[in-house]
Parts: structure tokens; sequence; C-alpha cells
């Protein structure tokens, strides 16, 4: 997962410094708690891009769909292996709304998929 950097105004650091000075970094109370020791803990889940991630441990999570996609095969997914919301739903998580398939096949499904679309909606013109 990529890390987002953030440049923050000086006038917007000495504002906060000035509010709660004690608050950032190892001054916070809940500085090192993590999950369900957290205050701000929302049951191990969140959403990101309209996927839900779930907390797996150390502030690691994974995609829910490859959680439970990994354990209706009684294993874990392997990196070229991707799954497939069917209805297009990315938080719809149910196993009959989940497809498995490798790269290059779910490459060509959503292409395929598009181009359906476009014929139906707007007569097949780009």
């Amino acid at each position: 997962m990529a890390t987002r950097s953030y440049t923050v105004s000086a006038a917007v650091l000495e504002h906060l410094n000035r509010v709660r000075p004690d608050w950032h970094g190892e001054g916070n109370p809940n500085f090192n708690k993590l999950g369900e020791k957290n205050p701000g803990w929302k049951g191990g889940k969140q959403k990101n891009n309209g996927y839900t991630r779930i907390y797996l441990s150390k502030g690691k999570t994974i995609p829910e769909h490859r959680s439970i996609a990994g354990k209706a095969l009684g294993r874990p997914l392997g990196k070229n292996e991707v799954v497939h919301h069917i209805n297009g739903i990315r938080n719809d998580n149910r196993n009959s709304n989940l497809l498995i398939c490798d790269r290059y096949y779910h490459n060509w499904l959503e292409k395929r998929m598009g181009d359906l679309f476009k014929a139906e909606h707007f007569n097949g013109r780009n």
C-alpha cells in the first residue's frame, strides 16, 4: 500500500502547537495504541476507494474480498490472482459475487465489459 506524504505549512504547524502542543507524536495518549486499544477503532474495517479493507495487525490491512476468496479456496491467494466483483459493486463481498481469476483474464474481462457497456449505452460510439 502506497504511503502519502503531505506538506504542512509553517503557519498550520504553529497553530497546532499553540492549540495542543502535547498532542502530536508521542504526546498523544493514543500514539502507540493500535487496533481495539485505540478509541478511534471502528471494528477493524475501513473503506478505501470503494473497497472494504480489514485490519490484520500492526497497522496492516488487506482487501476484504481477497480474504474471503482465500478462505473459500482454503489458501491465501497468489500475487497473480485477482478477485473480480461480478456485479461491479466493490464492497459486495458475498461468495456468489466474487470470481477468482488471473490478471490476464481479469484485464480481458474488464475491457470486454466496458465494450459491452459502451455498445449498450452509446451505440458503440467512443
